[in-house]
């Protein structure tokens, strides 16, 4: 698997950004569009490493995420879908 990473500590994330807004919710949205666009057709799932972001930053990006149909998987939900490639 392959795609862009977005570093936690790289964009300011403010509490109450619920879904994240400016930076955050253009970087995630590019890559999204990015993902897309260099795998036409392809499966596109989220990954996030818990520890890089708090409680409340997790689900706004669930939230984002959810809000444009890609889900966001664990390491074993990942694994599962691999599998099953």
């Amino acid at each position: 698997m392959v795609g862009p990473h977005v570093a936690s500590y790289a964009l300011p994330f403010e509490q109450g950004d619920t879904p994240p807004t400016g930076a955050w919710s253009t970087s995630i949205d590019e890559a999204i569009r990015a993902t897309k666009a260099a795998f036409p057709g392809g499966h596109i799932v989220a990954s996030m490493d818990k520890k890089s972001f708090r409680g409340w930053q997790r689900q706004a990006v669930r939230d984002h995420l959810e809000l444009r149909g890609i889900p966001l998987l664990t390491t074993k939900g990942i694994e599962a879908l691999l599998e099953h490639a």
